[in-house]
């Protein structure tokens, strides 16, 4: 009779203390992601240890520094504002600082909110570039010409819903 050979792991393990409170906490984000606590904590150790983890927080960070920044709400009190005046009454150096925002809005805002301030983005162009003394108003937030027109509905529900909350990552 032959004797069997041990199978022999590429995996290790590895033991160490934690305090209950944070075994708790693995364990509730484990069971949130349908996955053991020892599939949780493996996936997170690798993701910190290649960097993925890092570069997923600091995208994090930079798209709650972008919607949080004094810019970007200037920009939406701006859109709605014009929602009742419509006249160009802004100087040209506050337009640009509007297309300067929403061009960096691309790298941080959900594709279909991206579409919406593309309007407004083509708006202010064309007024920039309009040239003498042409009557100017804007038309992004028109009632009518739908395809042209800013969805605040589309703005308000990402702002006041858990879309926002899934989308900066605080609910996973």
């Amino acid at each position: 009779m032959t004797k069997k050979s041990k199978i022999i792991y590429e995996e290790s393990t590895l033991n160490f203390r934690i305090q209950n409170t944070l075994k708790d906490e693995i364990l509730n984000k484990s069971i949130e992601k349908n996955m053991t606590m020892s599939q949780y904590l493996r996936e997170l150790l690798e993701s910190v240890h290649d960097g993925s983890y890092k570069e997923a927080k600091m995208e994090l960070n930079s798209k709650k520094a972008f919607l949080f920044s004094k810019d970007f709400l200037r920009l939406v009190i701006w859109v709605y504002h014009k929602k009742t005046d419509k006249n160009v009454t802004e100087s040209r150096g506050q337009l640009n600082q509007y297309i300067k925002t929403i061009k960096r809005a691309d790298s941080f805002l959900p594709v279909a909110i991206i579409e919406e301030f593309d309007k407004v983005l083509s708006d202010l162009l064309r007024v920039i570039n309009s040239t003498g003394i042409e009557y100017k108003e804007f038309d992004f937030s028109r009632s009518y010409e739908s395809e042209k027109t800013f969805n605040y509905n589309k703005l308000i529900s990402f702002l006041l819903t858990v879309e926002l909350d899934i989308f900066i990552g605080e609910l996973e």
